[in-house]
């Protein structure tokens, strides 16, 4: 009889992946890293704009949102409880150790934050309405400010109740600590 692999460790690998690819891009200029990023570079991109390609880029960290915020959160939402106070703690505690500001809760890390007065602004909301703009494609990357800007729409109204804009760097500080929480999460199953 084949295992099937669990959700929690499919998001551990999307955190994982995203994690080896910022420690490639910190070490690139390594001699055998060096190696084998050329070789990647010319076996694979033919388009001379992706030349100067890094890693914790834009689709990368569209690719993790998607691993750590889509994907799980409905296997959780039918067979588990997330515990949110212990995800906003990780997310914090990964602020604190890779940001130099200081962050007191999750909506600290967002540039803007704007959110109808029917709604929360907890952290399990802020999940939801994230979770919700990814997977309805209701993200705008601003390239040269390296912002994302997300939204959700109220099926009722049809009327935005949710846009946050948040930097790349703080984007991929908020996943880690997503990545974190379900890597833990995973030890304790």
């Amino acid at each position: 009889m084949e295992k099937t692999i669990e959700p929690n460790f499919i998001s551990g690998y999307c955190f994982l992946t995203g994690q080896f690819l910022i420690h490639f891009e910190r070490n690139k200029q390594k001699e055998h890293y060096k190696d084998v990023h050329a070789s990647f570079l010319k076996s694979t991109i033919s388009e001379p704009r992706l030349t100067d390609f890094y890693y914790p880029n834009h689709g990368v960290i569209l690719m993790l949102c998607y691993g750590l915020l889509v994907y799980p959160l409905e296997f959780w939402k039918k067979q588990a409880q997330i515990n949110y106070e212990l995800l906003e703690k990780q997310i914090i505690e990964d602020a604190h150790s890779l940001a130099l500001t200081k962050v007191n809760c999750v909506q600290d890390l967002f540039e803007s934050f704007k959110y109808t007065k029917d709604n929360k602004n907890d952290i399990a909301s802020i999940v939801r309405f994230l979770r919700n703009a990814i997977s309805h494609s209701h993200v705008e990357l601003n390239s040269e400010q390296n912002k994302f800007t997300f939204w959700d729409i109220n099926r009722k109204t049809g009327q935005k109740h949710f846009e946050a804009s948040i930097s790349l760097m703080n984007l991929a500080i908020f996943l880690s600590g997503v990545g974190k929480f379900f890597i833990n999460s995973i030890k304790t199953m």
